[in-house]
């Protein structure tokens, strides 16, 4: 994650310099009603931990198993329309590569590992506290969104050869958060975005108790952390 960090710096050090540099110049020029944007940045899930029953066994009711999603690049691209000086829509697509571990799955699996796609749509809705004349712009933003976890095939066949049947899973998320617009010149800008898509725990398609069969119960909220940064070209239709 050493790029990404090298990347912040790099966002802080072009909006600053444009904003102090180029004042005068920018009196002439506005953000404008429509934005098309790609961005990079990273993806992290973090661990979580899920008690489950055991199945077959006297000596243990349950168990916790535990699941860690790696830190992981995203890639994607974002749609918006702003709406006065105040509101603006965004529709946005994300994808993530991202490595997992499940532990303590089954008695004959304890340890396995997989490689996930996740891709992520969300619609949000934006407010921005100061006008489009401002260079540097915050905003912050909310709205719905859905997250399909894509095992790699590979994968998935791995893991059904050791009894572990894994699918697919789409989740309903609910995102938030915030970031800054940057307009470098007439029509190209950069910004910086910190959200977080809330959505429940995928099953995978596993049962909800271990034992002999690999499970586990999924229950609860995960929180996926994104921090992008990315480029935007704006422009009017009019």
């Amino acid at each position: 994650m050493g790029a990404l960090l090298s990347m912040l710096i790099l966002f802080c050090f072009v909006a600053l310099f444009h904003s102090s540099a180029q004042a005068q110049a920018w009196k002439r020029e506005k953000h404008r009603d429509w934005e098309a944007s790609a961005f990079w940045g990273g993806s992290f899930l973090g661990v979580g931990t899920y008690r489950t029953p055991v199945e077959g066994s006297s000596s243990e009711a349950s168990r916790t198993v535990r699941i860690r999603y790696v830190p992981s690049y995203q890639l994607g691209g974002i749609l918006t329309s702003n709406h006065g000086d105040r509101w603006g829509l965004a529709l946005a697509y994300s994808f993530s590569n991202q490595a997992t571990v499940f532990t303590n799955l089954s008695d004959s699996v304890p340890l396995l590992h997989v490689r996930q796609s996740i891709h992520r749509i969300a619609y949000n809705i934006l407010f921005y506290p100061m006008n489009r004349e401002h260079r540097l712009r915050p905003y912050v933003f909310a709205g719905p969104g859905l997250a399909f976890f894509d095992i790699r095939r590979s994968f998935r066949d791995n893991a059904a050869d050791k009894g572990v049947m894994l699918k697919d899973s789409l989740k309903v998320t609910v995102n938030w958060g915030a970031g800054f617009k940057c307009l470098l010149m007439k029509q190209l800008g950069i910004y910086l975005q910190f959200d977080d898509g809330i959505s429940g725990i995928p099953s995978y398609g596993l049962p909800k108790t271990t034992g002999s069969t690999a499970g586990f119960r999924p229950e609860g909220w995960k929180n996926n952390w994104l921090v992008s940064i990315g480029i935007n070209y704006q422009w009017n239709w009019k």
